[in-house]
């Protein structure tokens, strides 16, 4: 994985998330604990990632192992909704899978777009995103 970027927008509450290359279960679980170091105290989070210019390298089995680590880490939050933006057949269908997977777990929503425009419009939809 190449160029990793975390950053938090505090006029939209939105944590934007990107990066390039190809990317591994250990690279995914990477991402997922900077994520948790830096956020972990809020709440609620809104997340939007851009995986435009990156490739998934995990298997079915790997995505299961990140659902665990998803699941360590949504425990006592009011809500977190991740909104992946993707490109590509086959990140489309680990997204919808992922989706399924994540779908039981209280607080945490997950979804795949193709816009940033759709994405932020799912992620303003949160029960607890602050209203103007």
């Amino acid at each position: 994985m190449q160029n990793l970027n975390i950053t938090y927008n505090s006029d939209n509450h939105i944590v934007y998330i990107t990066k390039e290359g190809r990317i591994s279960l250990n690279e995914a679980i990477l991402v997922l604990n900077k994520l948790v170091e830096e956020y972990g105290k809020l709440e609620t989070i809104y997340i939007l990632e851009d995986s435009r210019q990156s490739r998934l390298d995990i298997s079915l089995l790997e995505v299961r192992e990140f659902y665990r680590e998803i699941r360590k880490n949504v425990t006592g939050r009011k809500e977190i909704r991740h909104a992946d933006m993707v490109d590509t057949p086959f990140e489309t269908a680990m997204g919808v899978i992922f989706q399924q997977m994540v779908a039981p777990l209280k607080g945490y929503d997950y979804r795949c777009f193709s816009t940033e425009e759709a994405a932020l419009a799912w992620l303003k939809k949160g029960t607890y995103y602050p209203k103007k």
